[in-house]
């Protein structure tokens, strides 16, 4: 078999079909552990979307390493239709990983039309160039709907997907240029004959995109594992909402600010008479009432705001970009809203109440702890004053007129 140089002379440098065949190799050994290891994560129906693209495309590369071992021109265009179908497939997988409905049927339908032009149109015309630009084109467009399918995807705060998305991006904006430059580049790139340069750059791109896709994809996994995990450390079981330890990180992120930091106001609730309530109604119905709670502060806040169970009965509510004004309105539904909701519990009529201390920052130097304090001292006198009020820190009242 003749070896080339990486400029196409006779000396004895590269083996294409071995370059070929290293790509083949490549692909197959990622198709394959990517099964294996969804497999053993328990999620094998998912991984078959990952691994088909990686084993498309090595059946793609191993009937390119000796087209001429079927007749005619069936072995480039069985190679082609393969290669293209891979990048369907990976469109696929990504949409996969979203629990999007599959659309396998684009990703098959595409190549299939490209052979069947081929064997058509193309050849029997001599159209080789606007063959060249074909290939050209769908790999672009796959590797363009797989990005926009990471960058729809944008509300997902991980560094695997952003990744993702700006290889997918880069390798689409690669394929685009390429488009217009396909009549005059040499095979597999364009429509020329084949050099080794353009073999070399080609399965090499194919092996860096391969890579890099199924690295970060797996990276992904197991960043949405740790998200996962994370957040059911900083969520309360029996609420859904954040813990104490949500809302100690995040008056500690607060704290870190510097002194250009956005005021923010803090409302503290609890039941009143909980005790009273578990007392006559028991523990199950106490805890619907405890839920009713982090539900009725959901209902009546922002959608920016962030609530916190931090004891039995006893709720924070952040609330960014607020003065003591707007935190007093809030504290005021908050409070209506629960009464409608804890009027009656599971048929039972408790009306249950609950009283609101709140405080916000005056200037960047106060602390979160300050703040706290202010907050809880409010909530004290709301509960001494009666309960089933809004009362804002005693520095603030005066600000509610």
């Amino acid at each position: 078999m003749k070896l080339v140089s990486l400029f196409g002379s006779d000396e004895t440098l590269i083996n294409v079909p071995t370059i070929i065949g290293s790509s083949a190799t490549l692909l197959g050994l990622i198709g394959i552990l990517l099964f294996v290891f969804g497999i053993r994560n328990g999620q094998s129906r998912r991984y078959v979307w990952f691994c088909l693209p990686f084993l498309s495309g090595m059946f793609g590369a191993a009937a390119l390493i000796d087209p001429a071992a079927l007749p005619g021109k069936w072995g480039l265009w069985l190679g082609g239709w393969f290669i293209l179908l891979a990048y369907g497939l990976g469109w696929q997988a990504t949409r996969a990983l979203y629990n999007r409905p599959f659309l396998p049927q684009y990703a098959i339908l595409v190549p299939t039309l490209w052979i069947l032009l081929s064997v058509g149109i193309f050849h029997p015309l001599h159209l080789m160039g606007l063959s060249a630009v074909t290939r050209a084109v769908l790999p672009a467009l796959f590797t363009a709907l797989a990005a926009f399918e990471f960058w729809r995807s944008k509300n997902e705060n991980l560094p695997a997907r952003a990744a993702l998305f700006w290889i997918f991006a880069v390798y689409a904006a690669i394929g685009t240029l390429r488009i217009p430059l396909a009549p005059f580049l040499p095979m597999p790139l364009g429509a020329t004959k084949t050099e080794t340069w353009a073999v070399v750059a080609y399965n090499l791109g194919t092996a860096t995109l391969a890579l890099l896709a199924s690295a970060f994809i797996i990276a992904l996994l197991f960043e949405r594992v740790s998200a996962k995990n994370y957040q059911l450390a900083i969520s309360d079981s029996l609420t859904g909402a954040y813990n104490r330890r949500g809302y100690e990180e995040q008056m500690a992120a607060f704290g870190e600010e510097d002194e250009t930091q956005s005021p923010f106001a803090l409302l503290l609730f609890d039941i009143d008479h909980f005790k009273s309530i578990n007392d006559r109604f028991g523990h199950e119905l106490g805890d619907e009432v405890i839920i009713l709670a982090a539900r009725a502060a959901e209902k009546a806040l922002r959608k920016g705001d962030q609530v916190f169970r931090i004891g039995g009965d006893e709720f924070a509510c952040l609330l960014p970009h607020t003065g003591v004004h707007q935190a007093l309105d809030a504290g005021e539904r908050l409070r209506t809203t629960f009464a409608t909701l804890a009027k009656q519990v599971g048929g039972i009529s408790v009306n249950a109440t609950i009283s609101v201390g709140v405080a916000a920052t005056e200037s960047p130097e106060q602390t979160p702890e300050q703040i706290f304090e202010w907050a809880d001292k409010a909530l004290y006198e709301a509960k001494r004053s009666g309960r089933n009020q809004v009362i804002a820190a005693a520095r603030q009242a005066a600000q509610k007129e």
